[in-house]
Protein backbone atom coordinates (compact mmCIF):
# COMPACT_ATOMS: atom_id res chain seq x y z
CA UNK A 1 0.00 0.00 0.00
CA UNK A 2 1.16 2.91 -0.88
CA UNK A 3 0.10 6.90 0.40
CA UNK A 4 0.82 10.24 -0.80
CA UNK A 5 -0.13 13.72 -0.57
CA UNK A 6 -2.64 15.48 -2.69
CA UNK A 7 -4.58 19.07 -3.24
CA UNK A 8 -8.31 18.59 -1.45
CA UNK A 9 -10.87 19.16 -4.30
CA UNK A 10 -14.14 18.75 -2.52
CA UNK A 11 -14.21 19.14 1.23
CA UNK A 12 -14.77 22.73 2.14
CA UNK A 13 -13.28 21.63 5.93
CA UNK A 14 -10.89 19.25 5.22
CA UNK A 15 -6.87 20.43 5.45
CA UNK A 16 -5.12 17.80 3.51
CA UNK A 17 -5.97 14.60 1.03
CA UNK A 18 -3.97 10.97 0.54
CA UNK A 19 -4.23 9.45 -3.17
CA UNK A 20 -3.95 5.75 -1.99
CA UNK A 21 -3.45 2.20 -4.10
CA UNK A 22 -2.86 -0.99 -3.01
CA UNK A 23 -2.74 -4.36 -4.27
CA UNK A 24 -3.63 -7.59 -2.70
CA UNK A 25 -0.94 -9.94 -1.36
CA UNK A 26 -2.51 -13.77 -2.23
CA UNK A 27 -0.35 -15.34 0.04
CA UNK A 28 -1.65 -12.88 3.16
CA UNK A 29 -5.20 -12.54 1.99
CA UNK A 30 -7.92 -13.84 4.34
CA UNK A 31 -10.51 -12.85 2.05
CA UNK A 32 -12.35 -15.32 0.49
CA UNK A 33 -11.43 -16.29 -3.41
CA UNK A 34 -14.80 -14.52 -4.54
CA UNK A 35 -13.72 -11.13 -3.38
CA UNK A 36 -10.05 -11.03 -5.29
CA UNK A 37 -10.55 -13.75 -8.40
CA UNK A 38 -11.05 -11.16 -11.04
CA UNK A 39 -8.04 -9.12 -12.53
CA UNK A 40 -9.27 -5.96 -11.73
CA UNK A 41 -10.20 -6.84 -8.07
CA UNK A 42 -6.70 -7.29 -7.24
CA UNK A 43 -5.73 -4.16 -7.41
CA UNK A 44 -7.34 -0.79 -6.00
CA UNK A 45 -6.82 2.95 -5.77
CA UNK A 46 -9.02 6.05 -4.16
CA UNK A 47 -8.22 9.38 -2.89
CA UNK A 48 -9.41 10.31 0.68
CA UNK A 49 -9.73 13.80 2.53
CA UNK A 50 -8.78 14.73 5.71
CA UNK A 51 -10.78 17.28 8.30
CA UNK A 52 -8.84 17.37 11.19
CA UNK A 53 -10.28 18.72 14.08
CA UNK A 54 -8.96 19.06 17.79
CA UNK A 55 -8.08 15.07 18.30
CA UNK A 56 -10.53 13.77 15.60
CA UNK A 57 -9.90 12.68 12.03
CA UNK A 58 -12.94 12.37 9.54
CA UNK A 59 -11.97 10.53 6.54
CA UNK A 60 -14.17 11.35 2.98
CA UNK A 61 -13.92 10.12 0.11
CA UNK A 62 -13.03 12.76 -2.50
CA UNK A 63 -14.94 11.68 -5.29
CA UNK A 64 -18.42 11.02 -3.14
CA UNK A 65 -18.01 13.07 -0.37
CA UNK A 66 -19.13 10.24 1.52
CA UNK A 67 -17.33 9.68 4.59
CA UNK A 68 -15.27 6.69 4.96
CA UNK A 69 -14.73 6.53 9.06
CA UNK A 70 -13.64 8.64 11.71
CA UNK A 71 -10.63 8.66 13.87
CA UNK A 72 -7.74 9.91 16.04
CA UNK A 73 -5.21 12.87 14.78
CA UNK A 74 -2.28 14.38 17.09
CA UNK A 75 -1.13 16.78 14.96
CA UNK A 76 1.39 14.71 12.96
CA UNK A 77 -0.72 12.20 12.49
CA UNK A 78 -4.07 10.50 11.70
CA UNK A 79 -5.33 6.94 12.07
CA UNK A 80 -8.51 4.78 12.02
CA UNK A 81 -9.48 1.96 12.41
CA UNK A 82 -12.61 0.32 9.96
CA UNK A 83 -14.44 -3.17 11.04
CA UNK A 84 -12.41 -6.15 9.35
CA UNK A 85 -14.11 -9.18 7.43
CA UNK A 86 -10.51 -10.14 6.45
CA UNK A 87 -7.42 -8.87 5.54
CA UNK A 88 -6.56 -8.03 1.68
CA UNK A 89 -3.04 -7.13 1.93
Amino acid sequence: MTAVPTEVETCVSCTMALSVEANIDLALTTCPEEIWNYPEDKSWSTTYELALINDQALFYFQESGNIVGIGHTNGDAASFLSDASCVWF
